[in-house]
């Protein structure tokens, strides 16, 4: 977009601040209710269904590793080695969709 955004409010000019309008929005021309969280979910139950591991799923929901996770305290991830799993759950979520990748670029 030529605004270089990725998250734009409703007018495609500035940024997105509250998700709310932008989830009204989308409820009223889908006649779907959902939440974040239930994208959350969607999201993280690909992942895992394509084999992603719990560590690299964490990293790409934003969650850190609890205290008690001392392993994962040892695994460092820089963020290109997130792009190929990353890639892997959009195409998957763009096939469910019934969208080819073509039109979704």
């Amino acid at each position: 977009h030529q605004s270089g955004l990725v998250f734009r409010a409703l007018d495609e000019t500035s940024h997105l601040v509250k998700v709310d309008q932008i989830v009204n929005a989308i409820e009223q021309r889908t006649k779907v209710a959902w939440t974040m969280h239930d994208l959350r979910r969607t999201f993280t139950t690909t992942a895992e269904r394509l084999n992603v591991g719990m560590h690299t799923i964490k990293r790409l929901i934003n969650h850190k590793s609890g205290l008690s996770d001392v392993t994962g305290g040892y695994i460092v991830t820089d963020t290109e080695a997130l792009r190929l799993p990353m890639q892997a759950i959009t195409d998957e979520l763009l096939k469910q969709a019934g969208i080819s990748k073509e039109l979704a670029a």
